[in-house]
């Protein structure tokens, strides 16, 4: 019996960022003003690939169990890091706002450009992390 692949958890962090991309290919293509028919398809395939994706990420069978002590010590430092960083990217766009007064499809951008920012940001920072064994 052939004994499934395992993924790298460099990698798998790295896949992890795929949802954060499809998130900011949905927003972008519910908030255009401009209305093509063939968005309606593209719409549907996005939305059932990230629900399929989800849905594989969340129960699929080579679900991420940690049993690497260093491992998980990495992602909680890099965790933590990412919430001092999203912090500060939201305070930064309140900010903006309270002196733009942006409007909200433009804060939309904003709060999904942050999202994808911060899930490369972890992703490259968890690889730095575990190839320099700190």
């Amino acid at each position: 019996m052939k004994t499934p692949k395992k993924l790298n958890l460099r990698t798998w962090m790295f896949i992890k960022v795929l949802p954060a991309i499809v998130l900011v290919m949905y927003y972008w293509m519910i908030t255009r003003y401009d209305f093509h028919i063939n968005f309606i398809a593209i719409q549907n395939i996005v939305f059932g690939f990230f629900g399929v994706f989800l849905f594989f990420l969340i129960f699929g069978k080579n679900n991420r169990d940690l049993e690497d002590e260093f491992a998980k010590h990495n992602i909680m430092k890099v965790d933590s890091f990412c919430l001092r960083i999203s912090y500060l990217l939201f305070i930064i766009i309140a900010l903006i706002n309270s002196a733009f007064e942006l409007s909200t499809v433009v804060l939309g951008y904003f709060t999904v450009g942050s999202i994808l920012i911060l899930s490369i940001i972890r992703a490259i920072a968890f690889y730095i992390l575990d190839t320099r064994m700190v």
